[in-house]
Formats: structure tokens, sequence, C-alpha cells
């Protein structure tokens, strides 16, 4: 039975493992955005994008305040669907493809992918920390570096050998990623903030038409760039000290931008104008707001287990230039995680 208790807390956007200790995680992480197609205020359809994730990480503190820590996600799944949707038909009014002006199908497209994503190496330090006793901080700073390997294979890739074609899973390109968290403590609870910039790179990919003719070779495919802004309150609502247990629930809400990027076209629209299969396109930036909550469960001194869960609105976008189909105000983003923490505390 655990006991309720005041006792130091740790905030997980600002926790570090001791000197000379480490953790290993597994984690699995899905990922779902779904809502309606709108062109003209009509809808044309629906799109669901999903990705399934299992990461694979661990962290070790070399000295304190500092840790080295790695990530190997393996996409178990990375989809887009679509239903109840039209075919892309040249409209002569407005000079461009539209779905509709398109005839109603029956059919379900997708693209689907698996695979291993590029490995995440970083570093984590704190230029200040409550857990410093002799400093007398009040505060805790971390900052966060990352960098991503590039990946053979992406969601963006499609093998026209088979079908349906064959893709990766993720985005395969390298990218380098900053984050910022800061909490305190308040008695038993935790306010913390954290800020994080994700910049993605340019991956080389193959592009084919329809036919499954080769149109343009190591196109420089751009995935978009985000930042992304959480504030909330980490609570403890129980602790044993006997077993080193404890209970902490954590609220809070969300913002996150993503920028424009460059991507084959055809992959998040059921169909293309033959004009643009086999070639790059532009997608709209967008933003997204939400809230979220977690629940971080120290079952003993050694084992942790995290489940967190977000929901949130994301704003109309356009999803390939130059046609003139936009997500839905129906469009929300539902992700979470359960995590498994191996503590060599």
């Amino acid at each position: 039975m655990l006991a309720a208790t005041s006792a130091a807390l740790a905030a997980e956007v600002t926790d570090l493992p001791p000197q000379l200790r480490g953790n290993v995680t597994i984690a699995y992480t899905p990922v779902i955005q779904t809502g309606s197609l709108i062109e003209d205020d009509v809808s044309v359809g629906r799109m669901t994008t999903e990705d399934h994730v299992l990461r694979i990480g661990g962290a070790f503190a070399p000295a304190p305040g500092v840790a080295i820590w790695f990530q190997a996600p393996i996409y178990l799944s990375s989809r887009v669907g679509f239903t109840d949707t039209r075919e892309m038909a040249y409209d002569p009014t407005i000079g461009k493809g539209s779905l509709a002006y398109g005839e109603e199908t029956d059919a379900d497209p997708f693209r689907a992918g698996s695979g291993a994503g590029g490995i995440w190496l970083g570093a984590r330090g704190t230029p200040f920390s409550e857990e410093f006793v002799g400093r007398g901080n009040r505060a805790t700073w971390l900052i966060d570096v990352g960098l991503r390997t590039k990946d053979a294979t992406s969601i963006y890739s499609a093998d026209p050998a088979t079908d349906p074609p064959t893709r990766g899973g993720g985005p395969g390109a390298g990218a380098f990623m900053l984050r910022n968290g800061f909490s305190t403590t308040r008695g038993i609870s935790q306010p913390y903030l954290q800020v994080t910039w994700l910049r993605q790179g340019v991956v080389p990919v193959n592009l084919y038409d329809d036919a499954g003719a080769l149109v343009s070779a190591e196109a420089p495919v751009a995935p978009a760039d985000l930042v992304d802004i959480r504030g909330g309150v980490q609570v403890r609502v129980a602790e044993n000290e006997v077993n080193s247990s404890s209970l902490d629930l954590d609220f809070r809400l969300g913002f996150d931008y993503n920028s424009p990027g460059q991507i084959p076209s055809g992959l998040y629209l059921p169909s293309v104008l033959p004009v643009t299969a086999g070639t790059l396109v532009d997608t709209g930036e967008y933003s997204s707001a939400g809230l979220g909550f977690g629940m971080y469960w120290r079952m003993f001194k050694y084992l942790k287990l995290d489940v967190v869960t977000d929901v949130s609105y994301v704003m109309p976008r356009q999803l390939e230039q130059p046609y003139p189909v936009y997500t839905g105000p129906d469009t929300l983003l539902i992700s979470g995680q359960a995590r498994l923490n191996v503590l060599v505390y």
C-alpha cells in the first residue's frame, strides 16, 4: 500500500540518472491523426495516418548532472489511408486537379511501410539543479541535444517492383534536436516547461510514376521541422520509502508548429494527376494544440512504468500543392506512450 508523503521529487522533463548510474527503456508509441479532407468547403473523403513505433533506448551518467543517451526506433507500421474518397480529375475552371470534380470511388487507397528508423545519439546536462544541494538552486534546467542518423528506407521511398509498393517506416532523414526543460518544486508538485526544436535534413528518394517508371532520381525529400512547447504540473500522489515505490500524475498543455516540407506527390492524397506523379510537391505548414495526461509509477527501486497520452486539435493545412485539398476542421491527433524503465540506480 502506498502512503502519501512530500518526499523529494524529480520531474520527468528534468530527470537524470545519478553519477555512474543509468537506465534501459523499451517503449511503445502510437501516433494517430484522423479527419476529413475538404475542398471548397465540401468533404471529399477522410484521411488517417498512423505510426506504431517500438523504441529501445538507454542513458548513462558519467558525471553529476551529465548523461549520454541513445534510442533505436523500430517502425512496426507507418500507414496513410483514405476512405469515402474520389479520383483526382482535371478541373478546367480552376486549371488544376480537383477531387471535388472527380468521380466517387469504392476503393480505399493506402500507403504503408515498416522497418528500423535512424538511431538517435545524444547528451543532456543540467547547468543548475535542485539536486545540487550545496548551490541552493531552487529550480532545475535541463539541456538536451541529439542527432539522428539517416535511414536507407522511409515512408517516402516506394519500391515499384512490388504490389503494393514496399515502403520503409519513418522520415528517413537525419535530424538535430535541441530541448530545454525547466522545473521547480512546490510542495508535492513540480510545475514545468519544455521546449523542443527538431531540425530535419533532406533524404534522397527515387520517385516513380504510376506505371513504375523512374521520374526523379534521388529527389531531395525534406520532412517538416518542428517546434514543440509543453507546460504542466507533475504531482506526487503517493510514495513508500520502504520499497522506493511512488506514483506521480502529470497534467499538461501543449502547442506545436510544423514547418512547410517537400514530399513525393500522392503520399497525402488518395490520387493525383499524372503531371505531378513522381515529383516533389510542397506541403503546408500547420499548428496543433492540445492537452495531455501522464502516470509515472515506480513499482520498486529498479523498475518504473510510464504511461502518457495526448489529444490535440490540428489546424487545417494544404496537403499537397497545387491541389486545393485541405485537412478538415475535425482533424485530431492522438498520441501516447507506454514505457518500461529498468533503473540501475
